[in-house]
């Protein structure tokens, strides 16, 4: 019959590995987003959980006593977190409370997270 041979050619397997090598490469730059990306959603939830604090403590606080203010506290990862608040009263009878949270993330940038909400006098 002939020369039958079963199997690859080196050339198929060399073109094998480099789609196989490919397909490993977008997977790991896949990973690495996904890793970054919960970083900062991370980043952003601790500095959205530190500014509900804020509201919280303003929401205690007797409705004449409240003021603007501003403080530095570190999160449970070492994130410093700087708050800043003010209150505004355009009426007596209720106050809009807006409280700003700054943080440096993983990546060196600044991020900042805003709330805004209204408090009616007691």
């Amino acid at each position: 019959m002939g020369d039958r041979q079963d199997g690859f050619t080196l050339i198929e397997a060399m073109v094998a590995l480099a789609i196989l090598a490919f397909g490993l490469l977008a997977v790991a730059a896949m990973q690495l987003n996904a890793i970054r990306g919960s970083a900062f959603a991370e980043g952003l939830s601790e500095a959205t959980a530190e500014s509900q604090q804020v509201v919280e403590t303003l929401f205690g606080t007797p409705y004449a006593s409240m003021a603007g203010g501003n403080d530095t506290v570190t999160g449970p990862r070492g994130t410093v977190f700087a708050r800043t608040w003010a209150v505004a009263n355009p009426t007596p009878n209720y106050a809009t409370v807006s409280v700003t949270t700054t943080y440096v993330d993983e990546t060196g940038k600044a991020r900042s997270v805003s709330l805004n909400t209204v408090r009616t006098k007691d």
